[in-house]
């Protein structure tokens, strides 16, 4: 116990709920109508409201008095506290008339702090915080923690490092409300420690298949115990994305199929050689595992775009979701072929570049020779578009790209899988499932399909980080819905 690390977070959850508190500030915006106006700020789910009261003006109402240009600096003053925002981040969407002489405007605040730049521009010690509810959507459970001490007792963070910054990861919880905590370990720029957060956040997603970034809070400490916040900063993000759709779990039982049973002893209880034959090559992610992820997504952007693609596809409808699967696999083969492959291989028809550049050119030739020939104008033979399809001819296909990244991480594809990739361009331009069955038969053909693809693409990502334990297999897992024999396992090693 006395070697574990001390953790504190209820000066941090008492800030924030000292921040979120109804009250009424004064705005503080010279030269604005606004200014000196009474306010009302609320935090609801999600957000910041405001309600205010102005003066109306004389003449055509258009409401521009009580809009701010998106560089404003306004301020929220009571005797309490003073808060600070920017123009870009006060919304006004509704509007009302009190009788004759004033004008109620209500809105959104997505961004509020207690400081003017305080922490915007030099490395401090930070902490984010993200309000989860009563419903714990970022539990740690599958990953390897070590033990810290909060008060008297004790609990678990998780650790990675991303980009030489080190972070801990924190379940918490205060009553019955659940929060998500990234601690950075080393003082830090307010822009890079966000940029990292949310790559973090976006791992996450990826293993558990959920993103949750609709809001966090951003505070600011003196030093590295974290104990006191200094300033506090809130910001509103893009909508969670919630799939129930996870990449791995450490729970055998969880993705056990219908009709299956397992072998039990004569007590009806689950036997021993069966439980750990269901827990072999099951492991929790590491640390190492993690951090490389986070880094890679926080160094390669299209790998980050990539990810985040997969994971909203995961709740999209199948037209969409397959589409941008295949998007996401291809940036990640693409990243993979120009970073990763030590032994470059020629895909291209022609492996001889001589030969294929005398070739192009020979075909350009015989293009002009035609043209002029035959006395053709440009809308009868369009050179421009013919010259780029002759530069193309000698490009591998896509396929045949696509499939080398599993090569270089040393998977082999099978039949399907492989065709599955093949049939690429049907998707992503327009095509969906060709079928003589009927439509159930179709969503079901199209299904399968996304969760080969969802299988293919995490592997991807996982193998090329030196993951090697099990990801689970949906193409198994929903086979009762798809309707297709599959003769394998639900959780695959890799």
């Amino acid at each position: 116990m006395k070697d574990n690390k001390i953790k504190y977070f209820t000066p941090t959850l008492n800030r924030i709920e000292s921040f979120t508190k109804v009250q009424t500030f004064t705005i503080n915006a010279p030269d604005h109508h606004l200014d000196k106006c009474s306010v009302e700020l609320k935090k609801s789910k999600g957000q910041f409201t405001f309600e205010t009261i102005s003066p109306i003006l004389k003449g055509i109402q258009n409401h521009k008095e009580i809009q701010f240009e998106r560089a404003t600096e306004i301020r929220l003053i009571n005797d309490d506290k003073t808060l600070y925002l920017k123009g870009a981040n006060y919304f006004v969407n509704k509007i009302n008339y009190i009788e004759h002489h004033s004008k109620r405007s209500r809105g959104t605040i997505n961004a509020l702090s207690s400081s003017a730049q305080s922490f915007n521009s030099k490395p401090v010690f930070l902490r984010c915080v993200l309000p989860l509810g009563t419903e714990n959507k970022l539990d740690l459970k599958d990953f390897q923690k070590t033990l810290f001490r909060v008060g008297t007792a004790t609990s678990l963070l998780f650790a990675c490092n991303v980009n030489e910054h080190n972070f801990e990861l924190i379940n918490c919880k205060k009553d019955d409300f659940h929060y998500f905590i990234m601690d950075c370990l080393e003082p830090i720029a307010k822009k890079e420690f966000q940029k990292k957060c949310y790559n973090i956040i976006l791992t996450i997603g990826l293993l558990k298949g959920d993103l949750i970034h609709k809001e966090n809070y951003i505070l600011s400490y003196k030093d590295h115990t974290l104990k006191e916040p200094e300033h506090i900063e809130y910001m509103s993000m893009r909508s969670s994305v919630f799939s129930n759709q996870p990449l791995i779990t450490t729970n055998p039982y969880s993705v056990r199929i219908f009709d299956e049973d397992f072998e039990r002893d004569e007590n009806g209880m689950i036997s021993d050689a069966q439980r750990k034959k269901l827990y072999d090559g099951i492991v929790d992610v590491s640390g190492e595992v993690f951090s490389k992820l986070a880094t890679l997504f926080c160094n390669h952007e299209k790998l980050q775009r990539a990810t985040l693609l997969y994971i909203l596809g995961h709740s999209a409808t199948l037209e969409i979701r397959i589409p941008n699967y295949y998007v996401a696999l291809e940036a990640i083969t693409s990243y993979l072929a120009k970073t990763v492959d030590e032994k470059p291989k020629r895909l291209n028809p022609i492996k001889d570049k001589n030969i294929a550049s005398e070739l192009i050119a020979e075909i350009k030739t015989l293009i002009l020779k035609t043209k002029k020939n035959q006395e053709l104008d440009n809308d009868e033979m369009n050179i421009d578009i013919l010259m780029k399809n002759i530069d193309r001819l000698n490009s591998p296909p896509n396929a045949d790209k696509l499939a080398k990244s599993f090569e270089i991480i040393g998977y082999t594809l099978t039949d399907e899988q492989f065709k599955i990739i093949k049939d690429r361009n049907s998707y992503l331009h327009g095509s969906f499932i060709k079928t003589k069955e009927e439509e159930d038969g179709r969503f079901r053909d199209a299904l399968h399909i996304s969760l080969r693809l969802h299988f293919l693409i995490g592997l991807l990502l996982l193998k090329n980080v030196g993951y090697n334990g099990k990801i689970i297999n949906y193409a198994k897992l929903w086979s009762h819905i798809t309707g297709k024999n599959i003769e394998e396992e639900v959780l695959v090693r890799i």
